[in-house]
């Protein structure tokens, strides 16, 4: 949960804060698509590691230290080229946390859905804090904030025991992933249609909290209410997650992303008429059916589409396309939009966005139930 919560108090409020010491929008979109971009490349290279390794929990130590002190030390850096390298050296050893905790808690047995589902309660709390405490000390706290919320979050690492299947588990792993073809991957028409189009849904998702911000400023809102709106927003997501699995059986996978994927367009684009913070507000529920079901029915796609002995391969090119590249290429667009044009014209391309998104998934003929 803090480990989640860590990136509430950043990720939200990171952008108002570059934009108050003069940062363009081209500036934060390069900044905040820059973690997006090194996680690609670091969460492969500390994973084969921690896999090799038989002490997880020093490894695990030293990436939530690493990342405390890179990016507390971001208060005390104003220049935009120094600032855009230290940012990125500290993802090169945050972005791998949460995945490697995943696995932990998976070896440890101690029940992974019920554990990870905090996650976004931990999130909106992140950015609920951060907000108050932003609005008495200025937004530069958000740095410090972050690296004692991580250092918390590593103290509860120590509370998860290693199990001693652990080994098997990786062994299994390996040979699942070494069994799973990327060649007949390529060759799966459905599986490669849903990454092509959820690339024009998630990366909207991901950027949306960075952006958010400055569309509720534009809105008359204030830093404080951000940290509301989120809070609700991310609260929202909880009860959907919770009976997923329930509106699944009585729906159908395919009919519950599309009804997301009109959802989020709606949304999106209404957003880009630059409605009034209250009313931005006072609409939180639509994120949590948004991301409730749009995140989790995609994936259960994907494993619904491959062979099971791909899975893995299959979910890992699956988040490579659809939400770190699509995020990136969100991020950084939406920065230039927001330059030209102020932060309505950003929502109103994450609407554009989702409707391509829309069209590729009805000419591919996904929305069809299929076994």
């Amino acid at each position: 949960m803090f480990s989640y919560f860590s990136i509430g108090v950043l990720f939200p409020l990171l952008g108002q804060y570059l934009n108050q010491i003069g940062y363009s929008g081209t500036q934060i979109g390069t900044i905040t698509a820059s973690a997006t971009g090194i996680g690609i490349l670091s969460s492969p290279f500390w994973g084969s590691i921690y896999e090799r390794k038989n002490n997880n929990i020093k490894l695990l130590s030293f990436l939530y230290i690493a990342a405390a002190l890179l990016v507390s030390s971001l208060s005390f850096i104003n220049n935009y080229w120094i600032f855009l390298i230290v940012y990125t050296m500290a993802f090169f050893f945050e972005s791998p946390i949460r995945p490697l905790n995943d696995a932990m808690t998976i070896n440890s047995g101690q029940g992974f859905g019920k554990i990870r589902k905090w996650g976004s309660i931990g999130f909106g709390a992140g950015v609920f804090l951060a907000g108050l405490i932003a609005t008495q000390l200025g937004l530069v706290s958000i740095f410090v904030t972050y690296g004692i919320t991580i250092l918390t979050s590593m103290g509860f690492v120590f509370s998860i025991g290693k199990s001693d299947d652990e080994l098997k588990y990786f062994e299994k792993r390996k040979e699942k992933m070494a069994a799973g073809s990327m060649k007949s991957l390529l060759s799966n028409k459905k599986y490669l249609s849903i990454i092509a189009c959820a690339f024009f849904i998630n990366g909207t998702i991901w950027a949306h909290n960075t952006y958010f911000g400055f569309i509720y400023v534009e809105g008359g809102g204030t830093l404080a209410g951000i940290g509301v709106a989120l809070l609700l927003m991310v609260f929202s997501e909880f009860p959907v997650m919770a009976f997923s699995d329930k509106i699944t059986l009585a729906l159908s996978v395919e009919k519950l992303i599309l009804i997301a994927m009109v959802l989020s367009t709606g949304r999106f684009l209404w957003y880009g008429t630059g409605p009034d913070h209250i009313f931005l507000t006072a609409t939180f529920f639509l994120q949590g059916l948004v991301n409730g079901l749009t995140l989790i029915s995609m994936m259960k796609y994907v494993v619904k589409t491959v062979d099971p002995k791909s899975i893995n391969s299959a979910v890992t090119l699956y988040t490579a396309v659809s939400s770190n590249a699509s995020a990136i290429f969100c991020l950084f667009i939406g920065g230039v939009l927001m330059d030209n044009f102020g932060a309505a014209s950003v929502y109103t391309f994450f609407g554009m966005m989702n409707l391509v998104g829309i069209a590729v998934y009805l000419v591919s003929g996904m929305y069809k139930e299929h076994p």
